[in-house]
């Protein structure tokens, strides 16, 4: 009987040692979690996958595609290139912070309004944010005036706050920089 319950005892402090352990490292993971997230900062950082693609220009044939790590440069002429992009950890936060601030969920997929311009860009911004797929697209005349124009609603505004965001980071990186000049343009 002595033995018995000497096993059982035993058995009991080895099932309270592996308890022990187990929150021990549950706790410690949780540090860990908690210092990605706050990444030395008091606040919480929201870390969320996402993945966008975004054209523009005339016949919309520059972009960013974060999806397959690319930019391309539209050669008018010469037709198009792609060259390799990874997007800055802090381009990305920005670019997530900013699509986060205009809900761009919500946005309609299409924010045309309605011209009489020969000459267009098409902007079209494809993402997957928090495992849901949005499409937004806009053509818009090359000469348009987005400070007079009186149809434009807020969600015009912001969508080209961002696109030019987008754009000055693509057109300004060394990659794009690196590419061939474009020969001649369009009318």
């Amino acid at each position: 009987m002595k033995i018995i319950t000497s096993w059982i005892s035993i058995a009991l402090v080895m099932c309270l040692l592996v308890v022990c352990v187990a929150i021990l490292i549950h706790e410690r993971s949780s540090d860990i979690e908690d210092e990605i997230l706050t990444n030395g900062s008091d606040s919480k950082v929201e870390i969320s996958e996402f993945e966008f693609s975004l054209t523009f220009g005339p016949r919309g044939r520059t972009s960013i595609n974060t999806f397959t790590n690319t930019i391309t440069k539209d050669l008018a002429l010469d037709g198009v290139i792609t060259t390799k992009y990874v997007i800055s950890k802090n381009d990305r936060k920005k670019i997530r912070e900013m699509l986060s601030e205009m809900d761009i969920l919500a946005f309609p997929k299409n924010l045309n309004v309605r011209s009489y311009y020969d000459h267009t860009e098409i902007i079209s911004f494809h993402t997957i944010i928090d495992g849901r797929e949005h499409t937004v697209s806009w053509t818009v005349p090359w000469d348009f005036d987005f400070y007079e124009e009186d149809r434009l609603t807020v969600i015009h505004h912001d969508f080209m706050k961002f696109v030019k965001f987008v754009r000055d980071l693509v057109i300004g990186s060394k990659e794009y920089k690196a590419l061939p000049e474009a020969r001649g343009g369009y009318l």
